[in-house]
């Protein structure tokens, strides 16, 4: 009997474990991001331990299940669990979380001065960037945003037009659609940007503001991956992953489109964002909701000591309107907009590194911008004025650098370009800024129709040499020589040096010296329509700044900067082309811009930055001078993010905080009646009741001095909150962008009434109100 309940007693036992040769694990990461290496897993039954490869795979021998196992690995949380099978797949928790998008960044240009570099955690949780990491530039020093909300920006007192976009090393017609509402490029595709406020290296084109250099990233090569987003206002797509066996090659395709079309109609749109204070028949009506489309498309190729950049990108945005505002202070600009711009852009970055001395990158690229745009009504013809055309040109960007030894090295290379721009355009000569009593009605109209060739040659050198551990120069020369059909001809030289002296291991003292030129736009140079005569615009950037390491984390960086201008185009609106347009207007923009920023790492990141700039703008024709439209002289900005804490630690909270004194604005002081004869435009005789004269047209304003007056002090306060939700094959990402938590109203702009009836009392119209920007990504 004893030994039956002996038996009995060991049947039991086996009966609740198993006897295996091998246990064999495979260590994953949650969330979908492949395997988990050199992950020390530690057996606790008999302490058998072990490090998974790299595939994050481990196995041991002779185990009885089920057993207690833990696993260990840098970045992830320990991870402690029952195994009951003798081949199971875990995964481990990543202690700090990012969706795909930008990586690490690197310090593509050696160059410190005047340059802004932001890494990931910056780009992707700076709160008030409404998700889009492009966006974040408008919380920099010495960056002035058009309008709240938006993406364009004035740098270092210099028009928007003057500051260049590269997006991989390809240009770029437009940044942002709608004027800033989103940028051009799918948000998870960035994976840096150097903002260069001035000073910018020779290999960069001609510019009189600054350049704003993004880097897009590799696409993955593990296995595929999809990503899929949406927004408050659009949703995306984006599928990237190898192609091919050989590991070499890899293609990421993304496409986004805005979708407000799709749930309001046109009248719904109105009724939202119209004036419904004013008439009825005075208010604008939208025929087409505003939609805007963009895609991209890259495929990397691994080379032998370099890689092959195919790519694509293409925007495109439209709208149809039925402007209703002008009808009684711009009668022929009263009709129907109808807008559509975009432009695409195809090409390849080779790099190669040849030897330890040589090495190069070539852009080729061809690209086109395209414009379909008819408005108001001409009584001449009975039909709108328009502006139409597709423009392409075909452009090439060698670089060939030599690193003589560990202290020079040079650089050469070229910006050559040719162009064809079919012309078709019937419209009023755009007036100047200094000139806000012009109207397009009374404008004169000219009509052009032909084909513009144009060819840009601008070769460049620069030497980089250290003279010592402290001292380091950079010299660099390019020359720009364009031409174009219609006899224009421009050439100059930019020269630019900067000198650097690491005083201490902690202090950086620098300096930067250089003339820029840049093309005046194409419209000015258009013979018939502009003048083919204008020369470059000019300016002169002149900074002194330093970097100073307050603690290891935090960096301190100051600059003050001095940038005359001249040659700038003006407007004569009394004149004829070719006189029109000259260059006779100059300008200066000074003052200093400090940045204390902390190092972003441990999921924390920040800074608080003042600038204080001016910039003054004048015009020889009419002995003007004026505050330029873009000048702020104060700005405080303050941006903070990190994780919250206790049972909240999953959720990341950030804020931006921004406040500056009110941007420059021409009043409006009167207004005149203006009647037409069918054929001149005439000041009425009776002013006082102009509206009674048979031949009345339409009210003109009187306004003061060119922006004389400021706008009240702007300040706003954005809140950011976000979670990552991992799960074993997949991500889910959640943000909320709290725009404007403080609910100040902002005035950027005051509605003097259709007919300028409201000299005395006019209405402010303020920027962007509390409102709610969300975004729900899910990747696998």
């Amino acid at each position: 009997m004893k030994v039956y309940l002996g038996w009995a007693v060991v049947l039991f036992c086996l009966a609740g474990s198993v006897q295996a040769d091998q246990l064999k694990l495979r260590f994953m990461i949650m969330g979908g991001d492949g395997p988990a290496a050199d992950v020390t897993v530690v057996e606790n039954q008999f302490g058998q331990y072990d490090t998974a490869d790299e595939q994050g795979r481990v196995t041991f021998d002779d185990i009885t299940l089920p057993v207690e196992i833990k696993a260990l690995g840098l970045g992830f949380e320990t991870l402690v669990q029952q195994i009951v099978k003798p081949e199971e797949t875990l995964y481990l928790t990543p202690i700090h979380v990012d969706m795909a998008g930008v990586d690490v960044v690197a310090d593509r240009v050696p160059q410190k001065i005047s340059k802004i570099t932001l890494s990931k955690q910056e780009l992707r949780y700076t709160p008030g960037s409404q998700g889009d990491p492009i966006k974040v530039i408008q919380t920099l020093p010495g960056v002035v945003a058009a309008n709240d909300g938006t993406g364009q920006v004035y740098i270092r007192g210099s028009d928007i037009q003057e500051t260049g976009v590269w997006i991989n090393r390809l240009p770029a017609a437009y940044l942002f659609h709608w004027g800033g509402t989103q940028s051009v490029i799918n948000p998870t595709l960035v994976q840096d940007f150097n903002l260069f406020l001035g000073g910018f290296p020779a290999e960069y084109d001609n510019r009189l503001g600054g350049f704003i250099d993004v880097r897009l990233r590799e696409p993955k090569r593990d296995r595929l991956h999809q990503h899929y987003s949406i927004g408050t206002y659009e949703s995306s797509f984006l599928l990237e992953g190898p192609i091919g066996d050989t590991g070499r090659d890899s293609i990421f395709i993304a496409a986004r489109r805005s979708y407000v079309d799709l749930l309001m109609s046109a009248e719904e749109f109105t009724d939202a964002f119209s004036n419904n204070d004013a008439p009825e028949d005075e208010r604008n009506e939208v025929v087409s909701v505003p939609e805007f489309f963009d895609a991209q498309l890259l495929w990397h190729r691994e080379l032998q000591e370099g890689s092959l950049e195919t790519q694509f990108y293409a925007a495109t945005d439209r709208m149809a309107v039925i402007n209703n505002a002008d009808a009684k202070s711009d009668p022929e600009l009263a009709g129907r907009l109808n807008l559509e711009v975009g432009f695409w852009v195809a090409g390849s970055v080779w790099r190669q590194q040849w030897s330890e001395a040589w090495d190069h990158v070539i852009a080729l690229s061809y690209h086109a911008y395209s414009e379909d745009i008819s408005f108001g009504n001409n009584p001449d013809t009975g039909r709108p004025y328009y502006v139409q055309g597709t423009y392409p040109e075909l452009s090439l960007q060698p670089e060939f650098r030599f690193r003589q030894n560990a202290h020079t090295t040079w650089s050469f290379g070229a910006e050559l370009s040719w162009a064809r721009f079919p012309i078709d355009m019937n419209m009023g000569i755009p007036t100047g800024a200094d000139d806000p009593d012009s109207n397009f009605t009374s404008a004169n109209k000219l009509t052009i129709k032909k084909t513009i060739k144009a060819r840009t040659t601008e070769p460049y050198i620069k030497l980089r040499q250290a003279w010592n551990e402290q001292f380091s120069s950079e010299l660099g020369l390019r020359y720009a020589d364009i031409s174009a059909t219609g006899g224009v001809a421009l050439q100059g030289f930019s020269p630019r040096i900067s000198l650097e002296y690491q005083a201490t291991p902690e202090l950086l003292l620098y300096g930067r010296w250089g003339k820029y030129l840049q093309m005046p736009q194409g419209y000015q140079l258009l013979e018939g329509f502009g003048n083919p005569s204008l020369g470059f615009t000019k300016a002169e950037h002149r900074i002194l700044g330093s970097q100073y390491q307050v603690l290891p984390k935090w960096m301190l960086q100051t600059e003050l900067y001095h940038k005359p201008m001249s040659d700038l185009v003006v407007v004569d609106n009394d004149a004829v082309p070719p006189d029109t347009f000259s260059n006779n207007g100059g300008g200066v923009a000074y003052g200093i811009d400090i940045m204390l920023k902390r190092q972003a790492n441990d999921q924390k990141m920040g800074w608080i930055s003042y600038s204080y700039g001016r910039s003054r703008r004048s015009n020889e024709i009419t002995g003007q001078e004026y505050d330029f439209v873009g000048e702020q002289p104060h700005t405080l900005t303050l941006v903070w993010g990190q994780p919250m804490t206790g049972n909240w630690s999953k959720w990341r909270w950030g804020i931006k905080l921004q406040a500056h004194t009110g941007r420059p604005h021409t009043p409006v002081i009167g207004r005149t009646g203006t009647c037409y004869d069918g054929s001149n435009y005439y000041s009425c005789v009776n002013q006082p009741s102009p509206e009674s004269d048979p031949e009345f047209s339409h009210w003109r304003a009187v306004h003061g001095d060119v922006n004389s007056e400021r706008l009240p002090v702007y300040y706003k306060l954005d809140l950011r909150l976000d979670r990552t939700w991992l799960l074993p094959n997949r991500k889910v990402n959640f943000y909320i962008d709290l725009q404007n938590i403080s609910f100040r109203e902002n005035v950027e702009d005051y509605d003097y009434g259709n007919s300028y009836q409201h000299i005395n009392n006019p209405e402010p119209v303020t920027g962007m109100p509390f409102f709610p920007f969300f975004g729900l990504e899910l990747e696998f």
